[in-house]
């Protein structure tokens, strides 16, 4: 997780340049919101995490966070943001099992991937098939139950439990996937990379391995990473990307937009896809700049050959709007949320009316 220093004043003229240099005049009309909105996201998020740890020092003097930078890099808004990560701060490093990881509990969690259509008769968006799930790692904490990966992976990252986690994680995906591949449902499973699996290891080495292990072919996973991922070492995550991409593993940018490079990296990296960040996409039937964001994102990742998922379509309205802008890939609770393998093959894979039936509800 990296410490970013930048600030606002010099973080807009990188990627404008960056651009300018690498993919010239011709689609940079379509790329200056996203800039503007990437600058306004973190210092937006900054404030917020700034407000909450002059709150928590208020009332609770007892403790301190030393590192406000870098926790601001993991903070998931869905989930109060700033609040989830000083407060995990604060009690996990008394609960985590440091480098001895418990396997027995963690879950992982799978949220559908939809292929959409935009119906010119209708004006709606027609849902064609599913096409994919990502992997999203839960734990059953001993004393506070259940907790969604924003409440302590922040922290984890930073543990010796990082890199165990992450084996975990990327091998149990896999064999999902071989899984649901042998009965007759060969879905591409997202699986977020952790920055411990390129400092340390050999990240190549272990998705061959996983691959090996369980068979999957090799099209069928997709991972995802995130900018502090991109900027711990250029150069070694370049010939890390492009050993895997060699083996047909697929390898998109998430949380596109959140980033102040976001955009100079789709040249410098070898990517297949990229994942609009779901903070931009849920407030898009309401807000101008977000649909305008959003929608240049999409025809620029068209111009690159890249494929492009949604994140947060929480609604049908907002899945009309993205396949209307051409987005041809749907995350989000208006799909269905992340479950469990059992209740994600009930509610997904039993049957043919499975769609529809799930959508309805």
């Amino acid at each position: 997780m990296k410490t970013e220093k930048a600030t606002t004043e010099t973080a807009e003229p990188r990627p404008l340049m960056g651009l300018l240099k690498c993919f010239g005049w011709g689609v940079l009309s379509l790329a200056v919101a996203v800039v503007i909105a990437m600058t306004w996201h973190r210092s937006s998020m900054a404030s917020k995490l700034k407000d909450t740890l002059a709150e928590l020092d208020r009332t609770e003097p007892a403790w301190r966070f030393d590192d406000i930078e870098a926790a601001r890099e993991d903070v998931p808004e869905e989930e109060n943001s700033a609040r989830v990560i000083v407060t995990a701060a604060r009690w996990l490093p008394r609960t985590w099992p440091s480098a001895d990881f418990r396997e027995e509990e963690f879950r992982l969690y799978y949220q559908p991937i939809w292929s959409c259509t935009f119906d010119q008769t209708t004006r709606t968006a027609e849902v064609n098939e599913l096409i994919g799930a990502e992997a999203l790692i839960r734990w059953h904490h001993p004393q506070r139950g259940l907790l969604s990966p924003g409440h302590f992976m922040p922290v984890a990252n930073t543990s010796p439990a990082s890199e165990p986690i992450a084996a975990w994680v990327l091998e149990t995906a896999c064999r999902q996937a071989r899984a649901w591949q042998l009965s007759g449902h060969p879905l591409r499973v997202g699986v977020n990379l952790s920055p411990s699996q390129l400092h340390t290891g050999d990240l190549a080495g272990s998705v061959a391995a996983a691959l090996a292990a369980t068979g999957l072919t090799p099209s069928l996973l997709e991972l995802e990473v995130t900018e502090d991922i991109l900027l711990l070492d250029e150069q070694r995550v370049l010939d890390t990307f492009q050993r895997i991409q060699q083996l047909g593993v697929r390898i998109v940018f998430d949380d596109f937009g959140t980033g102040y490079a976001s955009l100079s990296y789709l040249k410098k990296f070898p990517l297949d896809g990229l994942k609009i960040d779901r903070s931009f996409v849920l407030n898009a039937l309401i807000d101008h700049d977000d649909a305008a964001i959003v929608s240049s994102t999409i025809t620029l990742s068209a111009q690159l050959g890249l494929s492009v998922i949604a994140e947060g379509i929480e609604n049908s309205p907002t899945a009309d709007l993205l396949a209307s802008m051409g987005c041809e890939e749907g995350q989000g609770y208006f799909f269905g949320r992340p479950v469990p393998v059992v209740e994600f093959e009930s509610q997904f894979l039993a049957s043919p009316d499975t769609r529809a039936r799930s959508l309805a509800g």
